[in-house]
Parts: structure tokens; sequence; C-alpha cells
């Protein structure tokens, strides 16, 4: 099922009144596909928390190159210099566009970003472009915090991107990181409580795991890297392909 993992990280964070425990997994399911390679980045000090989770496309693995260059840019301040979300992931979407400025095989580089800010008050802070998610899972409710920046393949607006998913050509991005016209959706202050579980995923997962499956698997009382690995393996039995991420994320006391 697993064929390359590229990050595995896990540890645990006090925040203030709360305590973060967390994982990032990225895995290939069903064989790499070049054009689509996610990414996930972490920083954290004095009980704060950056997490970031990309999803790069381009041709002859520019798309991992520019998902990674996009996480390096949006968690290259440290935490106590107070960047705001928003700022980093401008900073994510000049990195992808001097990448694709860089190389003639990186033109068509883009990258997906969502960056997750856990304060030390237990709030949340977060700047979103593309098609990746963040979920809040409260209780048995699993709630989509993001929207996703997509239109229908045959959109006349100009600055879309199409978007391959496991063969299907139906939606196109309307904003992300290297495309002109960068609409950022930022969600300030959502307030989280013990008990709480936060995942954040590349498209993969919300396009072939259905709700009601990542409930079950949000529920079922494992580890947030337990968890993480599960839900890539979920969406790799659904036929997922290529490289997969995902990031967990528990809020304790």
């Amino acid at each position: 099922m697993f064929g390359r993992q590229t990050s595995d990280e896990a540890a645990p964070r006090r925040a203030g009144h709360v305590t973060f425990q967390w994982a990032s997994v990225t895995d290939t399911v069903g064989g790499e596909r070049a054009d689509a390679e996610g990414t996930a980045g972490s920083g954290s000090t004095g009980g704060s928390l950056i997490l970031t989770v990309a999803d790069g496309f381009g041709t002859a693995g520019t798309g991992h190159e520019a998902s990674r260059r996009a996480v390096e840019a949006a968690t290259a301040a440290p935490i106590e210099d107070g960047v705001s979300v928003v700022d980093r992931l401008r900073a994510g979407d000049e990195a992808v566009v001097e990448f694709a400025r860089s190389r003639d095989d990186a033109r068509e580089s883009i990258s997906t970003l969502t960056i997750a800010e856990f304060t030390p008050h237990a709030t949340l802070n977060v700047a979103h472009v593309g098609d990746s998610r963040l979920y809040v899972f409260a209780g048995s409710d699993l709630v989509q915090v993001t929207t996703d920046h997509v239109a229908p393949a045959d959109a006349a607006d100009a600055g879309v991107h199409q978007r391959d998913v496991v063969g299907d050509r139906s939606r196109r991005l309307t904003s992300a990181c290297g495309l002109l016209g960068l609409s950022v959706q930022h969600i300030a202050d959502l307030e989280l409580e013990p008990g709480d579980r936060v995942l954040m995923c590349t498209d993969a997962i919300s396009r072939l795991v259905p709700d009601d499956g990542l409930s079950g698997l949000l529920t079922g009382g494992n580890g947030a890297e337990s968890t993480a690995r599960d839900v890539i393996a979920s969406a790799g039995r659904a036929g997922a392909i290529g490289i997969v991420t995902v990031a967990v994320v528990d809020i304790g006391k």
C-alpha cells in the first residue's frame, strides 16, 4: 500500500491551557504520479504550533518541488516573529512564482497550501488556497473549515488550472500558489476545546474517503500518527494514486 514515506513526525506541544499531540505523514499510494505531490511542514515554539499541507502540480517532478518551496517559505519565519498565516501563505505563493520563472519545465507549476496556526490560547488561525482541506472533528461532528477553490473543468475564467485526481479531469483550481489573482481564505481565532481533533489533508483524501468514513477513523481512539496512517490507507483502498499527505492534531487538557 505505501510506496515511499517522505514525512513522519509526532510530538506533543503544550500550549497554555491545552496540549497538542500531532503527527504528519506523507506516503505514496497506488503507484507514484509525477504531476501531483504532497508535502507537509511544521514549526513550533513557546507552546504555539504551525502545520502546513501542500499539494504541488507540474511536469517532470516539478510539482513536488513547487509544494516543497511553498511549505519552506511559509514556515521560514520563526513563530515568535508574529508573522500572520496570510503573510506566510503569500510568502509561499511568491516562492512558487519564483520557481516557475526559474526553469522552463516549471512554468506550469503550482501548489495548494493550507496553513494552520495553533495558538497558546487554544485558538486556530488558518490561511488556505486550493483544494487541500482542514477539518475540525468535535464530539461526533466533522466540520469542513476550508473551502475548495475549484470550478468545473470547462470554466472559461482566466487563471484556472487543470486538476487531475485518479484520472478525473472534472475540476479546475481557481486559486493556488503560482496562479494569477491569488484569493486567500482566512479564518481567524477559531476556538478549540480539549477532545477536538483537527485533520489536514490533500485532496485525494477528501475526494475518496466520505465524511462518515473520516468520522469513523477520527473516532477510532488511535493516536495522531496511527490515525493519519489509517486515513491514508483508507484512501489507498478507495483508489488513490500518488503522494498523499495527512496531518492530525489532538487537542488535550
